[in-house]
Protein backbone atom coordinates (compact mmCIF):
# COMPACT_ATOMS: atom_id res chain seq x y z
CA UNK A 1 0.00 0.00 0.00
CA UNK A 2 2.95 2.35 1.19
CA UNK A 3 4.62 2.02 -2.56
CA UNK A 4 1.16 2.75 -4.38
CA UNK A 5 0.84 5.81 -2.13
CA UNK A 6 4.30 7.03 -3.24
CA UNK A 7 3.24 6.23 -6.79
CA UNK A 8 0.42 8.30 -6.65
CA UNK A 9 2.32 10.99 -5.20
CA UNK A 10 4.96 11.29 -7.48
CA UNK A 11 2.46 11.10 -10.71
CA UNK A 12 0.53 13.95 -9.29
CA UNK A 13 3.79 15.94 -8.58
CA UNK A 14 5.48 15.43 -12.01
CA UNK A 15 2.11 16.27 -13.86
CA UNK A 16 1.96 19.35 -11.86
CA UNK A 17 5.54 20.46 -12.89
CA UNK A 18 5.02 19.29 -16.59
CA UNK A 19 1.72 21.57 -16.57
CA UNK A 20 3.07 24.94 -15.02
CA UNK A 21 4.11 25.95 -17.92
CA UNK A 22 5.35 29.79 -16.21
CA UNK A 23 3.64 31.45 -18.83
CA UNK A 24 5.13 30.32 -21.92
CA UNK A 25 2.82 29.33 -24.99
CA UNK A 26 2.56 26.39 -27.39
CA UNK A 27 2.81 26.68 -31.02
CA UNK A 28 3.45 23.88 -33.05
CA UNK A 29 7.35 22.32 -31.51
CA UNK A 30 8.34 25.19 -29.67
CA UNK A 31 7.01 27.69 -26.91
CA UNK A 32 6.92 30.81 -26.80
CA UNK A 33 6.65 33.88 -24.68
CA UNK A 34 6.74 37.81 -24.68
CA UNK A 35 8.11 40.31 -22.50
CA UNK A 36 7.78 44.07 -21.92
CA UNK A 37 10.89 44.60 -19.94
CA UNK A 38 11.85 47.54 -22.83
CA UNK A 39 15.46 46.37 -23.06
CA UNK A 40 18.01 46.70 -26.22
CA UNK A 41 18.42 43.40 -28.19
CA UNK A 42 21.20 42.75 -26.58
CA UNK A 43 19.91 42.19 -23.53
CA UNK A 44 16.73 40.94 -24.77
CA UNK A 45 18.72 38.06 -26.29
CA UNK A 46 20.68 37.74 -22.75
CA UNK A 47 17.49 37.25 -20.48
CA UNK A 48 15.89 34.14 -23.61
CA UNK A 49 18.79 32.86 -22.91
CA UNK A 50 18.97 32.91 -19.29
CA UNK A 51 15.71 30.83 -19.63
CA UNK A 52 17.11 28.45 -22.34
CA UNK A 53 15.97 30.18 -25.02
CA UNK A 54 16.55 32.73 -28.08
CA UNK A 55 14.32 35.95 -29.52
CA UNK A 56 11.99 34.58 -31.87
CA UNK A 57 13.12 33.19 -35.18
CA UNK A 58 9.78 33.49 -37.36
CA UNK A 59 9.40 30.73 -39.95
CA UNK A 60 5.73 31.20 -41.18
CA UNK A 61 2.43 33.65 -41.70
CA UNK A 62 1.04 30.89 -38.85
CA UNK A 63 4.05 31.35 -36.60
CA UNK A 64 3.93 35.35 -36.91
CA UNK A 65 0.30 35.78 -36.38
CA UNK A 66 0.61 33.60 -32.83
CA UNK A 67 3.19 36.17 -31.86
CA UNK A 68 1.65 38.96 -32.65
CA UNK A 69 -1.43 37.39 -30.68
CA UNK A 70 1.10 36.95 -27.74
CA UNK A 71 2.06 40.70 -28.21
CA UNK A 72 -1.18 41.98 -28.12
CA UNK A 73 -1.58 40.48 -25.07
CA UNK A 74 0.86 42.49 -23.50
CA UNK A 75 -0.71 45.52 -22.67
CA UNK A 76 1.15 47.97 -22.85
CA UNK A 77 1.99 51.30 -25.25
CA UNK A 78 5.42 50.25 -26.49
CA UNK A 79 4.60 49.96 -29.97
CA UNK A 80 7.79 47.66 -31.06
CA UNK A 81 8.93 43.88 -30.11
CA UNK A 82 12.50 42.28 -30.68
CA UNK A 83 12.24 39.63 -32.77
CA UNK A 84 15.73 37.20 -33.34
CA UNK A 85 17.30 38.55 -36.43
CA UNK A 86 20.51 40.55 -36.66
CA UNK A 87 23.39 40.89 -38.89
CA UNK A 88 26.81 41.79 -38.21
CA UNK A 89 28.71 44.79 -40.16
CA UNK A 90 29.07 43.41 -43.93
CA UNK A 91 27.24 40.42 -43.84
CA UNK A 92 23.55 38.98 -44.04
CA UNK A 93 20.64 38.53 -41.99
CA UNK A 94 20.40 35.71 -39.52
CA UNK A 95 18.61 34.38 -36.58
CA UNK A 96 20.30 34.24 -32.89
CA UNK A 97 19.05 30.68 -32.92
CA UNK A 98 21.24 29.75 -36.34
CA UNK A 99 17.80 28.58 -37.87
CA UNK A 100 17.76 28.96 -41.61
CA UNK A 101 16.01 32.41 -42.84
CA UNK A 102 12.94 31.02 -44.71
CA UNK A 103 10.39 33.76 -43.94
CA UNK A 104 10.40 37.47 -43.88
CA UNK A 105 7.65 40.14 -43.13
CA UNK A 106 9.37 43.28 -43.97
CA UNK A 107 7.89 46.74 -44.19
CA UNK A 108 7.90 48.48 -47.03
CA UNK A 109 11.36 49.97 -48.14
CA UNK A 110 12.67 47.93 -45.25
CA UNK A 111 15.64 46.38 -44.49
CA UNK A 112 17.34 50.12 -45.51
CA UNK A 113 19.93 50.43 -42.92
CA UNK A 114 19.43 54.13 -42.47
CA UNK A 115 22.86 55.90 -41.36
CA UNK A 116 24.81 51.89 -42.06
CA UNK A 117 23.80 51.16 -38.27
CA UNK A 118 20.60 49.25 -38.39
CA UNK A 119 21.86 45.60 -37.76
CA UNK A 120 18.27 44.24 -35.07
CA UNK A 121 14.82 43.71 -36.27
CA UNK A 122 12.22 44.65 -34.38
CA UNK A 123 8.25 43.80 -35.33
CA UNK A 124 5.72 46.59 -35.10
CA UNK A 125 3.15 45.90 -32.73
CA UNK A 126 0.41 49.04 -32.10
CA UNK A 127 -0.24 50.36 -35.27
CA UNK A 128 -1.40 49.55 -38.39
CA UNK A 129 1.70 47.93 -39.45
CA UNK A 130 0.96 45.21 -37.16
CA UNK A 131 3.04 42.63 -37.62
CA UNK A 132 5.93 44.12 -40.32
CA UNK A 133 9.57 43.79 -39.79
CA UNK A 134 12.10 46.97 -39.63
CA UNK A 135 15.67 47.16 -39.16
CA UNK A 136 16.96 49.58 -36.47
CA UNK A 137 19.46 50.31 -33.98
CA UNK A 138 20.01 47.38 -31.23
CA UNK A 139 20.30 50.24 -29.30
CA UNK A 140 16.71 50.67 -29.42
CA UNK A 141 14.55 49.65 -26.54
CA UNK A 142 11.36 47.52 -27.07
CA UNK A 143 9.36 44.48 -25.85
CA UNK A 144 10.51 41.12 -26.94
CA UNK A 145 9.49 37.52 -27.54
CA UNK A 146 11.86 34.52 -26.70
CA UNK A 147 11.28 30.84 -28.46
CA UNK A 148 12.64 27.66 -26.93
Amino acid sequence: MMLFEVFIFITVISIKVSSDDGGWKKYKDHSYKAFDGQLNFCKAEEECNKMNANLASIHSDGEENFIVDLLKKLKTKQKIAWIGMYRKPGTKWGWTDDTKIDYNLWNQGEPNNLLHKEYCVWMFTGTHKVGKWNDDLCRIKGNYVCKK
